[in-house]
């Protein structure tokens, strides 16, 4: 299966390292706002970093992880 990841923040790393691990993951398309954290954190996986959510359609996936940042705690 070739899963697309958006968002490479905290909990999207975490989802990466996971996917990245599991059987039935071939391979991770990872993509962020901020690119070159996506692009680092693919080369640390071995995965593929792209350049933004169209390519990750247009490149061709199976599933779509999409991770967003949790809203502050007021302090």
């Amino acid at each position: 299966m070739r899963v697309g990841v958006i968002g490479t923040g905290r909990i999207g790393t975490v989802h990466a390292h996971t996917l990245s691990r599991h059987r039935d993951v071939g391979s991770l398309i990872l993509t962020d706002a901020d690119g070159a954290r996506a692009q680092e954190l693919a080369q640390r996986l071995g995965e593929t970093a792209a350049p933004g959510v169209d390519e990750i359609f247009r490149w061709g996936v199976d599933v779509v992880v999409i991770t967003t940042a949790t809203r502050p705690t007021p302090s």
